[in-house]
């Protein structure tokens, strides 16, 4: 018998009196590499793990026995585990079958339970099976398990819980993924766990072409995990150069935990070549490190009762097997070999693993973290819609009241149409009249002796030609500002003959030198036409402006959210969020037209008049101005004409014929015609409720219809709120903040190996602290 040293494994923790075995029993126990108390906590820390399906996180030391079909790794497994395979019906070669086997306590019950559990990977890539097989709900409870027995639960198995259907036609299957556990435990079991996988298939003709090839890869994934203890099995009846399954296990296992095995050894036609290649004799086989064992295998016709440790003991014995060293020879040789290197294993890796379990949780929470909360009810998708629109609502009211806070031109609104107010102000002002008003001066500079107190000074701010305007043009910060100047107003002679054309059209009824009211809607109309249209390209620049911002505010908060959370969801919620602000924008902007629609007709459309005491003060001013160009006008002319005698005829009298006909001039220059009187008027009247209906305007669209674009409760900006959400049926919240299925299934994925994750470092701990050297006064306290 082949033990591992002491050397070779890591010292247990000292055992107290009542853990330490009893000297009756000792020198059995001593066969068991598993005898020490902290060799069986780990060995039962090992099972825990890969019951909490955590194999599927680490690699975690264990057995796993490989061959072709046929090998006699049925057979060989009987041996090692004294379980009653049904090696003739060749119904465990379907899928893989873990044995564990424990020692219980002296009296304690025999106990065998069966289960159905996950591979140590995955696997369904390998097979493309579909998940629909009930193996989860499968459990056998019993205190002993026969071959019948066995039999018959292998049929059931099979057929009911793991869906196999032998066959190559379509949708027959043929193998499955899952793992069939047998646990053994009882008084007189040894501490013993093995792994069977199906066996190597040479040829398809009873199976699809694509599970002979998943079984190939499934054998390639197992072979490949570093932690496996990997046991050979190649038949002793056939040349070693026609193994497949050897060849393969040279090529994905390293030497270090490669065990390979002769089977059939009493059927070998060649026992020489075998026992060659076994003792290393035959040098066209590298040796191998742990080098080759032998056994025998039981026949069809070889119960449980029959002794196979005396069959192997007497075949062995004999020459040309006796060459073998005897530590190599039977199967009882192999099972304390592979126990005391499992053992051995478990030791050396079970901090590693520990560690590697630590690492792995810890990846898992910041991945968890990463994906934020889940939502999967109304109340998370509910929360989470709350807690995005609060962030926006800060953010929107920065871009109204703090604009210089934003870290983003386009985010500050306030700022963005402030200026383009300014702009649609000068706009206005230089090209919102169809016609340019006479701009009236004094024709002379009076001296400031001659100023007179409580006349109103001339207006100022009217509106005046682009020629007479001065700087650079300004334009507009909004991206839709038109180009206003292509339609400069027309000259003030035009405006004259405008006039004069409708004073015309409404004199028929009127006596000459009366003007009729009338003519100042259709004039102040006219006047007028391009007022809706400059506002109009001025509020779909704000609404623009408005929609960009909000939009631009939405991707800023989501931008903070994707620090948490699945960003392929939060682009889905941020998509759906900003359909509804664009179309809040429209609805925005219908609202706005059709309110400056009404606005403008209600300018023009209301009757001609206003209580504004600056329109008489304009009025009269623009009245003086008049009367004082023409007598300045005519007394510069009669002082010409006194001057011009005086200096033909000094002495000469002043002729009164010459004054009275200037007295007529003068009469007729300060009392125009009526139709002159009329046209003046009617201009100066134009003019003068024109600028203050411009001013009023201009002041009502930007503070009222605008403002009420950028800060409306119903508009982009301020309508996504959380009285928005609670607007919403559960239906619609749903579709805004549902998550994204693949963030659900990573999620789903990285809650279950937390758990698994979890659950192993909590085995770990607990064996590790269970196996760490007591101080001596503690283990003196318990004698």
């Amino acid at each position: 018998m082949s033990q591992i040293g002491d050397d070779d494994v890591p010292q247990s923790s000292p055992e107290s009196p009542e853990q330490e075995p009893s000297k009756d029993v000792r020198g059995e126990l001593l066969k068991d590499p598993f005898a020490s108390r902290s060799s069986q906590i780990l060995f039962d820390a090992i099972d825990q793990l890969q019951s909490c399906d955590a194999s599927q996180d680490i690699d975690i030391p264990q057995l796993v026995i490989v061959g072709g079909q046929s090998a006699g790794k049925s057979s060989l497994l009987q041996s090692l585990t004294s379980i009653p395979f049904p090696v003739s019906h060749g119904l465990c070669t379907r899928f893989a079958t873990r044995i564990i086997s424990r020692r219980t306590p002296p009296r304690s019950k025999d106990e065998v339970v069966i289960t159905i559990v996950q591979p140590d990977f995955e696997l369904d890539h390998v097979f493309n099976y579909s998940n629909d097989s009930p193996y989860e709900k499968y459990s056998y409870r019993a205190e002993r398990l026969d071959s019948q027995t066995f039999a018959e639960l292998m049929e059931e198995v099979t057929e009911e819980y793991m869906g196999i259907r032998p066959g190559r036609q379509p949708g027959d299957k043929n193998f499955a993924t899952e793992v069939l556990k047998i646990e053994l435990s009882g008084p007189q079991r040894a501490h013993f766990s093995i792994l069977d996988i199906p066996g190597l298939i040479s040829n398809d003709m009873r199976v699809h072409t694509s599970e002979m090839n998943g079984i190939g890869s499934m054998i390639v994934e197992y072979m490949s995990k570093p932690q496996n203890i990997v046991i050979c099995v190649s038949e002793a009846t056939i040349d070693l150069d026609s193994s497949p399954i050897f060849h393969q296990a040279l090529e994905h296992v390293d030497s270090s935990r490669l065990i390979p095995v002769f089977t059939k050894c009493d059927m070998a036609a060649k026992p020489e070549s075998v026992v060659g290649i076994a003792t290393g004799e035959n040098t066209n086989y590298r040796p191998m490190k742990h080098g080759w064992f032998v056994v025998r295998n039981r026949t069809d016709e070889e119960d449980a009762s029959f002794d196979l440790d005396g069959a192997e003991a007497a075949l062995f014995d004999e020459a040309p097997w006796a060459r073998i060293p005897d530590n190599r020879r039977g199967s009882a040789k192999l099972r304390d070999y592979l126990g005391g290197l499992l053992c051995d294993k478990i030791r050396k890796e079970f901090p590693a693993m520990q560690q590697k379990v630590k690492q792995l949780l810890s990846k898992e929470l910041q991945i968890k973290a990463s994906l934020g909360e889940p939502r999967d009810d109304h109340k998370s998708r509910f929360q989470y819609l709350m807690g995005i629109v609060q962030m926006y609502n800060t953010d929107a009211l920065q871009a109204l009241n703090q604009p210089w806070n934003l870290p983003e031109e386009t985010m500050r609104l306030r700022s963005i149409v402030c200026n383009g107010n300014k702009v649609f102000d000068t706009t206005m002002m230089s090209y919102g009249h169809t016609f340019e008003f006479e701009e009236l001066q004094l024709d002379y500079r009076p001296l400031p002796a001659a100023t007179l107190d409580g006349l109103p000074p001339t207006p100022e701010g009217s509106p005046q030609p682009k020629s007479k305007r001065h700087g650079t043009k300004t334009t507009s910060p909004l991206s839709a500002s038109p180009r206003w100047e292509d339609g400069i107003p027309q000259s003030p002679v035009e405006l004259r003959a405008e006039i004069r054309k409708q004073i015309y059209n409404f004199q028929s009824s009127q006596l000459p030198g009366l003007l009729n009211p009338d003519i100042f809607p259709v004039l102040y109309r006219t006047q007028t036409k391009k007022w809706e249209s400059i506002a109009r390209a001025h509020l779909e620049s704000v609404v623009e402006a408005t929609r960009d911002a909000a939009l631009q505010l939405l991707s800023y908060v989501f931008f903070q959210q994707l620090e948490t959370g699945d960003e392929k969801s939060h682009n889905a919620t941020h998509d759906r969020l900003a359909d509804a602000l664009v179309c809040m924008s429209r609805a925005s902007e219908q609202r706005a037209l059709k309110e400056l629609r009404r606005y403008y007709d209600q300018e023009v459309t209301s009757p001609f008049f206003t209580t504004n005491p600056e329109f008489a003060r304009r009025l009269e001013a623009n009245r003086l101005t008049r009367f004082k160009n023409h007598s300045f006008q005519h007394f510069r002319r009669l002082f010409e004409k006194a001057e011009a005698e005086r200096a033909t005829s000094p002495d000469r009298t002043v002729n009164i014929d010459l004054f009275d006909a200037n007295l007529d001039v003068m009469y007729a220059r300060m009392h125009p015609s009526a139709a002159q009187h009329t046209e003046d008027d009617a201009h100066d009247i134009l003019k003068t409720y024109y600028e203050l209906s411009l001013r009023t305007f201009i002041e009502h669209f930007t503070k009222v219809i605008v403002e009420d674009v950028m800060s409306s409760k119903d508009g982009p900006l301020k309508g996504l709120s959380p009285e928005y959400i609670m607007s919403l049926s559960e239906a619609e919240v749903e579709e805004i903040a549902r998550e994204d299925e693949a963030a659900q299934a990573r999620r789903k994925q990285c809650l279950a190996r937390m758990a698994r994750l979890t659950e192993a470092n909590r085995i770990a701990e607990n064996a590790l602290r269970d196996t760490r050297p007591r101080p001596v006064e503690a283990v003196a306290g318990g004698l």
